[in-house]
């Protein structure tokens, strides 16, 4: 009884493994060349300007010169400068918004949830915290300060009831009566 032990292999695998053999087994070609360092010299192309010539020639003294060291203004600017500043201080009165300062104090998809911290942060601040809802989620926010020290002094008052509290930059709406003068 004569044992036959016959190997199949696929010819494609034959192929491909000696292709492998071969790129393997081939020099990388690296080809070195001497270049010489580059310079150019682009000072012929660079414009020739002549030197000034010094006028030394004194300044001349006419006697019918009449150079008077009292200046008189007549006229005051300050009508101009007092119609100026109430053009200002209307315009700035039409001002709503600023750029400013918030701290968020809660913020999720769940709107029973916001009513609740709107409620319990009543009780906490007299700031007016105000619902606000930016798809998908909704957003307690509070106060509205033009500085982050400003707003940093509500968030550490509030840090302990919300850890999860931020301050965040925030279009503001100006307080006018705080800041209205009369």
């Amino acid at each position: 009884m004569r044992s036959t032990s016959s190997v199949n292999l696929n010819p494609y695998a034959c192929i491909i493994t000696a292709v492998l053999i071969v790129v393997s087994s081939c020099k990388s070609a690296s080809t070195v060349s001497y270049a010489p360092p580059f310079s150019m010299d682009l000072s012929v192309y660079r414009p020739v300007v002549a030197e000034p010539k010094p006028q030394n020639t004194p300044v001349a003294n006419n006697s019918n010169v009449n150079i008077s060291t009292n200046v008189n203004i007549s006229g005051s600017i300050q009508p101009k400068l007092n119609a100026l500043r109430q053009a200002m201080a209307a315009t700035n009165k039409n001002i709503k918004f600023s750029q400013g300062f918030r701290v968020v104090v809660y913020s999720g998809n769940n709107r029973e949830e916001a009513n609740k911290v709107i409620s319990e942060v009543r009780k906490l601040t007299t700031e007016t915290p105000e619902l606000v809802y930016e798809q998908p989620n909704f957003r307690v926010k509070l106060g509205n300060f033009f500085t982050r020290a400003d707003a940093f002094a509500l968030y550490t008052q509030i840090k302990s009831n919300y850890p999860n509290a931020v301050i965040v930059n925030d279009r503001i709406t100006i307080p006018i009566e705080k800041y209205r003068s009369n």
